[in-house]
């Protein structure tokens, strides 16, 4: 499904299938794209299996100024909303030089499309949720527009179709978010909306590849073991492990490389050890 991380990535940001993506994203932001580049960064085997909670997410920008990152998450985690800050504030930060002034920032937008419910969200019907920086009384009243965060729940976007769509707008993200649900939506619901036709035919192409169907399982398998890693708590004690590990090499004079390696600690947790 177009929900493996993997398989999104192939779909969206494949070089060649940028005018799909832009229609995606148009359907997100509700406005008009005139340009979309994607990175090209070629996904190896270890991006999809050895990386430790890796993110296969896609960078692009619009209108040849505006940094954006679209990431399909299938992996719950109790920090995402931290995690998706923390990379927004990265992406925001790279848009501007040393020594450049302060306006030369630019806005930046980070969507974040999960296949599950995120829990600080309950409360929200709504399957899509638009972020901003806003005044508690005032609402209305945006300190700035440099921060965009976009969060889609797909198990959410059952209540929108029971409850018919909101708008054309709503109507058209919805008939994408359907895609990614189930890609045999495009045929059963006649869908006339001639990119995600097209992102179906990509979509039956990694289907035929033996190699990346392969990678997408590959995916699979990893988020099926980390999932059930992380609910026995498995996690916490496994990062304790390598912290005390890494501590002892450290106190005999190891190199903070080969901790890293031996470890999979940063070296930041090594130094402040």
């Amino acid at each position: 499904m177009p929900t493996n991380d993997y398989i999104f990535k192939r779909i969206f940001g494949y070089v060649g299938n940028e005018e799909i993506t832009k229609d995606l994203l148009i359907a997100i932001l509700g406005k008009n794209i005139k340009t979309i580049v994607t990175d090209n960064n070629v996904i190896l085997e270890k991006d999809v299996y050895d990386d430790k909670f890796g993110v296969l997410d896609i960078k692009a920008i619009i209108d040849d100024n505006i940094p954006c990152n679209i990431e399909m998450q299938v992996l719950e985690d109790k920090n995402i909303e931290k995690r998706l800050l923390y990379y927004w504030s990265k992406m925001y930060i790279s848009t501007i030089k040393s020594g450049e002034n302060f306006d030369k920032l630019k806005k930046t937008i980070s969507i974040l499309i999960a296949d599950f419910e995120l829990k600080n969200l309950n409360n929200i019907i709504n399957y899509h949720a638009k972020w901003e920086l806003r005044e508690c009384e005032y609402c209305k009243k945006i300190l700035t527009d440099v921060l965009e965060i976009h969060i889609i729940e797909l198990p959410k976007i059952v209540y929108e179709i029971e409850n018919e769509y909101k708008s054309e707008y709503n109507k058209k993200l919805v008939e994408w978010l359907q895609f990614l649900v189930n890609p045999n939506n495009v045929e059963e619901k006649n869908m006339k909306n001639e990119k995600i036709k097209d992102a179906k035919k990509e979509y039956d192409k990694v289907m035929k590849n033996e190699k990346e169907l392969y990678i997408a399982e590959l995916r699979e398998k990893y988020v099926l073991e980390m999932n059930s890693k992380y609910s026995d708590g498995f996690i916490d004690g496994e990062e304790k492990a390598s912290k005390e590990l890494a501590k002892k090499l450290k106190n005999r004079g190891h190199d903070v490389e080969e901790i890293i390696e031996l470890t999979g600690l940063t070296k930041t947790e090594i130094e402040s050890l």
